[in-house]
């Protein structure tokens, strides 16, 4: 990933995150807000936690988790 590309992820993640807010869609705003913080990760090199319960309860990951995710 390219840091123009995380930096986009980033912004439209929390800008999307601030609407749903907004809307009161409270599930769909924290969704959000956790990809904002994947980018972030992803742009300063930290490592990761698992962000969704599909990941937590098949320890692997999902397309939404991981953009290099290639499918089972």
């Amino acid at each position: 990933m390219n840091k123009e590309y995380l930096e986009a992820k980033f912004d439209l993640c929390i800008n999307q995150a601030e609407k749903n807010i907004k809307e009161e869609e409270i599930a769909e705003a924290i969704k959000n807000l956790k990809r904002a913080n994947s980018a972030l990760s992803r742009l300063f090199g930290l490592e990761e936690e698992v962000i969704c319960t599909f990941c937590n309860d098949n320890s692997k990951s999902c397309r939404a988790c991981d953009d290099s995710y290639e499918g089972e």
